[in-house]
């Protein structure tokens, strides 16, 4: 069992359907989180099912901390390994 370290949800438990951090903070910044298939789609995008396939979360939560899937507010690639978060996550 894996837990968000913002929410403390254990990801694979299904009442874990959002998590509640809803901002990332970039310095004096909060900006708002992309909800589960809110993501801007492109042809290497993600196909979109009722919750997201690494941390289960439904359509239209917010992701657990760490999800592979979870696209980044400001450059759009994923936040796991765009360069946008280096000092916040």
């Amino acid at each position: 069992m894996s837990h968000c370290p913002d929410c403390q949800q254990d990801v694979s438990d299904p009442s874990a359907a959002t998590c509640t951090r809803r901002h990332f903070r970039l310095g004096n910044r909060l900006v708002p989180r992309v909800r589960y298939g809110d993501e801007r789609r492109s042809a290497v995008w993600y196909s979109f099912e009722d919750r997201c396939d690494d941390c289960g979360v439904e359509s239209g939560g917010y992701h657990h901390r760490d999800c592979a899937i979870e696209q980044c507010p400001l450059c759009g690639d994923y936040v796991t390994v765009c360069r946008c978060w280096n000092q916040v996550l």
